[in-house]
């Protein structure tokens, strides 16, 4: 009888705990990266990249793209901007390919993460940008995103549409020039006076 409990224990909570999961589809992405630094008063306010990609499979009509922002400011918080939109396959790849063709998505949540790290999540609300289409929420964690970006390592991008169960993560290394890396450690220097 004791035995028959406890099944019936962990399956309620691993019913529990499934519920409460959100299920993605992985995809892997081409990611490229400049830097971005924000000023104040003349002194480096905030440091970060701008954060750009697609997924990289050619066995659908449209891709997924990703336009954003990951910012670190010396207060610890740090600030996720972020656009999705799809276009064609063919455009994409076309040599008359414009911004133009890409068509906003509608998008529930986004969170970027890196490895060994939480997810960026929203602190307070998720507001609309001054840039037509963008997105942006306060959050901890940019700093972990921001490093692996520096690092070379693999990051993640989750994306809940609306109108959809079933999630997308893109996920890769964001190209990176050394110039930039540059920049944005020496804005990271400047920022925490090192």
């Amino acid at each position: 009888m004791l035995f028959h409990l406890n099944r019936i224990l962990i399956f309620i909570i691993a019913a529990f705990a499934l519920s409460n999961a959100k299920a993605y589809i992985l995809e892997s992405a081409a990611f490229g990266a400049k830097a971005q630094i924000m000023m104040a008063g003349g002194n480096v306010s905030a440091c970060g990249v701008v954060l750009f990609g697609h997924e990289n499979n050619n066995n659908k009509d449209f891709v997924n793209i990703f336009n954003g922002s990951v910012i670190f400011s010396k207060t610890g918080t740090g600030l996720v901007k972020y656009r999705v939109s799809r276009v064609d396959q063919k455009k994409l790849n076309s040599a008359n390919f414009s911004l133009k063709d890409l068509a906003p998505v509608r998008v529930k949540n986004l969170w970027i993460k890196s490895k060994n790290s939480t997810a960026t999540r929203p602190i307070s609300s998720v507001a609309e940008s001054d840039n037509e289409g963008y997105f942006l929420y306060s959050s901890k964690n940019t700093d972990d995103v921001l490093l692996s970006i520096l690092l070379g390592e693999e990051i993640q991008i989750g994306i809940d549409f609306f109108g959809n169960e079933i999630g997308k993560i893109l996920y890769g290394i964001a190209d990176i020039s050394e110039g930039d890396r540059n920049q944005v450690l020496q804005c990271m220097k400047e920022l925490f006076k090192l």
